[in-house]
């Protein structure tokens, strides 16, 4: 084996109290192992869940041992696959019987080639908007005030693999190859191409995931090797996750009216002042614009907004009309910066 990671990395990643990088490099890490095998890349989702589970089992029971071998640990600075120094090697053998006792003693081949650095993103909204990330796949990501998201600057190997914290929205690019993974707070959602809404944050007493279009399948972060609980959601489908249980409710169908804003609509304004556009975009999108600016409103305002959603027409608004707004729990408040 010639892949390897600190052991503190690794310490931390057991305890819970990795940042989204480090996450990130933890997962690339042992799923290398699992994406470069041929072998262990015909196995179901299930199978590959269950493995990972092995793995981490195989960590943490010889993570004391290592750290008595290299007590002070390996630092960097810097969150790069490639420069992150070999002191774990050890742990690399006891993948090979974690395989093993998943594939029922499958041959199990080691990659070979050297992993290209991880570059990561990070991206926290601290304004009182909705923002849009789009990613190098082509998917797009909306993150609402207070949320965070962490992301390779390129997407490499066998998946598409996030770490978010918050409430974001996500239009994914359809890729079957490369299945695309958000790792939040409580739970694990996979999806190859759709759009839908994760809430998942460490203040709120509950997490959800509600699907718009597409299919997506949840799990819980803590789902146990024998009993690994995942929810396929189809459209207009929720699952909660009960932080005080532990556990994913039963799904149910939702018609949740704070999602029209994410439907694509077709909608053309000829010299149209903005005090006649609002109340258009308020029916439509099911929201509620309030101007206060007289001046604003007698704006005019000729614009062909095809196939957009409320978030993508109020950037545009906001750039050719010189505006800004705000959430302010139901309401949006339109400003003239003029």
């Amino acid at each position: 084996m010639d892949k390897g990671i600190p052991t503190a990395l690794l310490d931390k990643y057991l305890k819970g109290t990795c940042s989204a990088e480090e996450e990130l490099i933890v997962r690339e890490w042992y799923n290398s192992f699992v994406n470069d095998d041929d072998q262990v890349s015909s196995y179901t989702n299930a199978e590959k869940v269950k493995l990972q589970f092995k793995i981490k089992q195989a960590i943490e029971s010889n993570i004391e041992l290592l750290q008595k071998t290299n007590p002070e640990g390996v630092t960097t600075s810097k969150f790069s696959i490639k420069r992150l120094s070999y002191a774990v090697t050890g742990i690399a053998a006891m993948l090979v019987i974690a395989v093993g006792l998943v594939l029922l003693n499958a041959q199990y081949k080691p990659a070979t080639g050297v992993s290209a650095p991880l570059e990561m993103v990070n991206i926290v909204n601290n304004t009182k908007i909705i923002q849009e990330q789009i990613l190098s796949d082509g998917s797009h990501v909306w993150l609402y005030p207070g949320a965070k998201i962490s992301f390779p600057k390129l997407f490499t190997g066998n998946t598409r693999e996030v770490t978010m914290s918050g409430a974001s929205f996500f239009d994914v690019a359809k890729n079957a190859a490369k299945p695309f993974i958000i790792y939040s707070e409580h739970m694990v959602t996979k999806v190859w191409g759709t759009s839908f809404r994760v809430r998942d944050s460490k203040a709120s007493g509950f997490a959800d995931v509600t699907v718009v279009t597409g299919k997506v399948s949840v799990k819980s972060i803590k789902s146990s090797e024998d009993k690994i609980e995942e929810v396929m959601l189809h459209p207009n489908e929720q699952v909660t996750y009960i932080k005080q249980k532990e556990i994913l409710n039963s799904k149910k169908r939702v018609r949740e009216s704070d999602l029209d804003i994410w439907k694509k609509i077709n909608l053309s304004f000829d010299n149209a002042p903005i005090k006649t556009v609002i109340p258009v975009l308020n029916r439509h999108y099911n929201v509620n614009i309030v101007s206060t600016d007289e001046k604003l409103d007698n704006y005019l305002l000729n614009a062909d907004f095809n196939g957009l959603n409320f978030v993508s027409v109020m950037e545009i608004l906001r750039k050719t009309l010189n505006v800004s707004y705000e959430i302010n729990n139901t309401n949006i408040i339109l400003k003239n910066n003029n």
